[in-house]
């Protein structure tokens, strides 16, 4: 994942689609942004944050399979973990920070570690 800055971080977790965007593009030479059923990567995003196939129109989960898959969080938290265990900041404290638990914290911490 490429490096950004705190200013440029916090224009992408504005909102869920904004940072759901900001993952597809890092991802976009893995297969977890083309389309389960026609491996197409033309795509448009629901309003119930699912991906949509633009040649078959079917609905899917982004990331299906990859570490952003494990835990049940959405995309904003997500980055915000991200962004904290870069700065180097505790589980802990990444978790009162991003409005999580701390098992999700400490889970999500694992999953970026490894």
């Amino acid at each position: 994942m490429k490096r950004v800055d705190l200013i440029e971080f916090s224009k992408i977790i504005t909102d869920k689609s904004t940072a759901l965007e900001f993952l597809c593009k890092q991802y976009k030479t893995n297969d977890a942004v083309c389309c389960p059923s026609c491996n197409s990567e033309k795509y448009y995003i629901t309003a119930r944050g699912k991906m949509r196939c633009k040649n078959c129109k079917i609905d899917y989960k982004p990331f299906r399979g990859t570490w952003l898959d494990i835990i049940s969080i959405d995309f904003v938290k997500w980055l915000a973990l991200i962004k904290l265990f870069d700065l180097g900041i505790s589980a802990r404290r990444a978790a009162v920070e991003s409005n999580v638990s701390y098992p999700t914290a400490l889970n999500a911490f694992d999953c970026i570690r490894y």
